[in-house]
């Protein structure tokens, strides 16, 4: 918030296009609609901003991760099974001579 030794680019903060009305939410997640300066809301959400977006990449980038090791097993699993010998009937027993 503005004090009164800080300049800005109005004389009365009610003639100024920026003061305007903002929904403001509190920690406790109460919403209330007051009239405010929009350079004021800008500093206070930019930093949860960069926040949010920070943990969206961490999350993006564990999801990439835990993608590429499953595709790595399933290559895996699908090699093991190519190899594999071919048994076409399972009730065939081995003659021992």
């Amino acid at each position: 918030m503005k004090t009164s030794k800080q300049k800005c680019i109005a004389k009365k903060c009610e003639d100024c296009y920026f003061y305007r009305y903002w929904n403001r939410g509190n920690d406790k997640g109460e919403v209330q609609t007051v009239q405010i300066c929009s350079f004021d809301v800008l500093f206070d959400e930019i930093p949860r901003i960069r926040g949010s977006i920070d943990g969206c990449q961490s999350a993006s980038n564990e999801t990439r991760n835990v993608v590429i090791e499953f595709g790595s097993k399933a290559v895996k699993t699908i090699e093991a099974v190519v190899q594999a010998p071919l048994v076409i009937d399972h009730k065939v027993k081995k003659i021992e001579g």
